[in-house]
């Protein structure tokens, strides 16, 4: 009923429509995953101890889950910021370098997932329109 109504009779009818439902249904998917991909780029859902492990020290004043974790009190905060020496500066600054590195090299796996998502989606959903196209053709030069 619909092939006719849509005039696709003469062009395999309900294998186009089903062609094009398909195509549209992969466009969808692969869409879907590249948004779920790129989420992944914002916000993980571990800490990054438990992504990258723990053997790295605490970074006091450069993280703030260290910093706050160790000093929950502005009493303690700023007792924690006079015993800060060069050493320990350095120590902080050497492990949250680390972290920036790490997070950086994690989360640049998810764009890259994500766009190879979206070209899948755009390559299907272009070739799924140049289909449509092709038939609209062939259907205006057959009348």
């Amino acid at each position: 009923m619909l092939p006719k109504a849509l005039g696709l009779e003469e062009f395999g009818g309900e294998l186009v429509i089903a062609v094009l439902v398909l195509a549209a249904l992969a466009t969808l998917g692969c869409s879907i995953a590249s948004i779920v991909s790129a989420t992944g780029i914002l916000v993980s859902l571990q800490r990054w101890r438990e992504l990258f492990g723990s053997s790295a020290p605490l970074s006091m004043l450069y993280t703030s889950s260290d910093t706050l974790r160790a000093a929950p009190t502005f009493t303690e905060f700023a007792a924690m910021l006079r015993q800060q020496t060069l050493e320990i500066e350095h120590q902080n600054a050497t492990v949250s370098l680390w972290v920036v590195i790490n997070t950086y090299s994690y989360r640049y796996a998810f764009l890259r997932r994500a766009v190879v998502w979206l070209r899948a989606s755009l390559l299907i959903f272009s070739g799924s329109v140049a289909f449509a196209v092709v038939l609209l053709g062939v259907k205006l030069s057959i009348k």
